[in-house]
Parts: C-alpha cells; sequence; structure tokens
C-alpha cells in the first residue's frame, strides 16, 4: 500500500480548495444570460410553489426552480444558446414554451400563464422573440453565431465584430503601440481611444495592460457570441468605464457538429491603392480553418476544437524623385494560428465546469519599406 505524507495530503487539500476558490471567481465574471419570470393562472392571480424546469437544448443540462409567494422564479448564469422552460403546478395544465434564445449579459422574461386543467396534460408553446430586457440598464449589443458565421470579415479578426454596434470606431492595433500591428485591433467607444476597453474571454480578461487592446486573438471559428458593452457596466467588467468586450466561445453538444472554410486572395481581385500605378503591387493571402465538437458522454461532458492559419505577403514600394537611395520593394509576410481548444462538465444540474486551452501565434512585419520591422 503506498503512503503519503502529511504535507502530501495537505498541499493536496490546499491546492483543491484553492483551485475551488479561482473557479468561483471565473464563474462570478463570465458573462452568461438568465432567464426570470412570474407564473399566473387565467386570472392573472401568481402562483406559489410552481415547478419550473430549464434545460439547455443542446447539452439536456436541467435546472429547477420553484416559484416564491409573489409567484417569482430566476434561473441565472445560462450559457448562450436554446433553452426549453417546462411549468408544472397541481391543478394546472402542464406548459412547455420551446426556443427560449438567451444571449450574454441577457435576461430573458419567461413568465408564464397556466391554463386550468388535468396534471398530465401537457401544452406546448414557441417562445416571442424579447425585443426589450427590461431587468437591466446596461447598454449593449450581442452578436450570436449566426451573424458572426455570416458577417463577411476581410480580416477575419474577432474585434472587427464591434463595427456592428453603434458609436464604436475600430483601428488597427499599430495606431497604438507597433507590437499590435496588422494582427490586433483596437475598439473605441462613444469617441474613446480605445485603449481603456476591457476584453474578456468566458470571463478570463486578456486585455492588454500595458498599451491597451488584448494581449490574444481568437478565431472567429471558436466564438459563439459577441457582446460589446457601452455604458452602465456591470461589476463583471471591472477596471474600465469606457466600453467592454465580452466573448463566449463555442462549446460541444450532444451532436457532432464542424464545418471547415478556406480563401484566398490576391492582387487582382482588389482596386489597386494608387490611382496612377502602372500595376499593382503584389499581394497573396490564403486562409484555412474550421471547428468540430461533440460529446464525449450525453448529457454529461462535451468537447469541441478549432483551428485557423493565414498565409500572406504582399509589396510595399516606394519611391522618392530627390532621393533615389530610398527607392526599394520589400516584402512584408504575415503568419497567423490560432488553435483552441475547451471540455465543458455537467457536473451536476446546478455545477458546471469548463477547461479551456489556448494557443495564439501571430508574426507580423510593420514599419514602411524604407525601415521595416
Amino acid at each position: 500500500m503506498k503512503r503519503y505524507s502529511d504535507t502530501g495530503v495537505t498541499a493536496l487539500i490546499f491546492l483543491f480548495v484553492y483551485g475551488v476558490a479561482l473557479c468561483g471567481i471565473a464563474y462570478a465574471q463570465t458573462p452568461t444570460g438568465a432567464i426570470e419570470g412570474t407564473i399566473t393562472d387565467p386570472s392573472g392571480a401568481v402562483i406559489v410553489g410552481a415547478e419550473v424546469t430549464v434545460t439547455e437544448v443542446a447539452t439536456g443540462r436541467a435546472l429547477k426552480s420553484t416559484t416564491s409567494e409573489l409567484g417569482l422564479y430566476s434561473v441565472r448564469n445560462l450559457l448562450p444558446g436554446a433553452y426549453r422552460i417546462r411549468v408544472e403546478a397541481k391543478g394546472f395544465t402542464t406548459k412547455v414554451v420551446e426556443s427560449v434564445m438567451v444571449s450574454t449579459g441577457q435576461v430573458v422574461n419567461g413568465s408564464v400563464a397556466l391554463e386550468i386543467g388535468r396534471t398530465g396534460d401537457v401544452i406546448s408553446v414557441e417562445a416571442e422573440a424579447v425585443l426589450v430586457d427590461t431587468s437591466r440598464q446596461t447598454v449593449d449589443s450581442v452578436v450570436g453565431s449566426k451573424e458572426i458565421q455570416d458577417t463577411p470579415l476581410f480580416s477575419r479578426n474577432f474585434l472587427d465584430l464591434a463595427a456592428l454596434a453603434p458609436g464604436t470606431n475600430i483601428r488597427d492595433g499599430g495606431n497604438i503601440d507597433p507590437t499590435k500591428v496588422n494582427a490586433y485591433r483596437v475598439v473605441g467607444v462613444a469617441g474613446r481611444s480605445g485603449t481603456a476597453t476591457r476584453v474578456q474571454i468566458d470571463g478570463i480578461d486578456v486585455t492588454d495592460e500595458t498599451v491597451g487592446t488584448t494581449t490574444a486573438n481568437f478565431s472567429q471559428e471558436s466564438i459563439s457570441e459577441f457582446q460589446l458593452t457601452r455604458s452602465s457596466l456591470d461589476p463583471s467588467t471591472s477596471l474600465t468605464s469606457s466600453g467592454a468586450v465580452n466573448i463566449i466561445s463555442k462549446s460541444g453538444s450532444n451532436a457532432i457538429h464542424g464545418a471547415w472554410f478556406f480563401d484566398y486572395y490576391n492582387q487582382d481581385m482588389g482596386a489597386r491603392i494608387n490611382y496612377d500605378q502602372t500595376e499593382a503591387y503584389p499581394f497573396n493571402r490564403k486562409r484555412t480553418g474550421g471547428q468540430v465538437g461533440g460529446p464525449f458522454k450525453k448529457d454529461k461532458a462535451f468537447w469541441f476544437v478549432s483551428f485557423e492559419r493565414h498565409y500572406q505577403t504582399e509589396q510595399q514600394v516606394n519611391r522618392n524623385k530627390l532621393f533615389p537611395q530610398l527607392n526599394v520593394n520589400q516584402d512584408f509576410p504575415i503568419g497567423i494560428r490560432y488553435m483552441d481548444g475547451r471540455a465543458d462538465f455537467n457536473i451536476t444540474s446546478k455545477l458546471r465546469a469548463f477547461a479551456k486551452w489556448h494557443h495564439n501565434w501571430d508574426l507580423s512585419t510593420g514599419g514602411s519599406a524604407v525601415s521595416p520591422f
């Protein structure tokens, strides 16, 4: 029998408690959504003690709640996606509301009116679209997974999605620091420079505290939802009052799903930079990548992986009549790689955990043809 020292056991207990504490911190900061509402009878009177079950359609995770003496219930910390609400009460027909869509930071009104009838009967209805979030004062914009997939991002930089929100300006990262040229973006909100805009992925802050914007880029293939908060920030978005970007990454589900892409662009597919050019400067870009996810065990554990690779080179030409010594043609190569992996676990109906791995490799040439770096 193997024996463990008291010191080793103490160290293991410390690491476990420390890990749980860190999970609690990350859990509190995760920009998730919620469903809350009131359960009433046909006359509009509230129903006390009604049983409400909210089920995540993709993973089968079920969360239960019971209405208070005011007929209220609330289910929080929900990842973006489609949910099903089932309401049961003695003396009333069971009602199921399908396709309730929850977005990042959104509180969905899940109020349900039950009908008098036999307890075993079930009525199923489709949820109506939520036009206004009446539970929060925050001003934000949310870009869903379908919009992310359908939006033609020429750069394929995830922060360019902020251009879909009003009151924003997007600049190349080289405008704030030479280490951010080409591969990075700066999101300015309401006329601000953007260096103070926070960036979070799954509740993890990846803001560059030195020069601004982000320390890590992510493939849009791995993003489930993109939220840009412009004012009245909540406590999960710390250290800023000028704007915040919250990203929820994709995760696996009970069904295997995936996609792959490839695109190509060269100097003959776009307008010339200068109208008086006699010929187009050489430019070549190839991009490829994809994503796939599925279950380890149905309703319990899930996996997701994504990959993206950019190959790009362009030629910058400098011509100076007064100083012909500065006439030069200079290649500007760019190489970008993104890799992501994520595992999700439904430990209990009320406890969910995830592990995430990310690799980001950006190699970019900046400066001018005369003085590249």
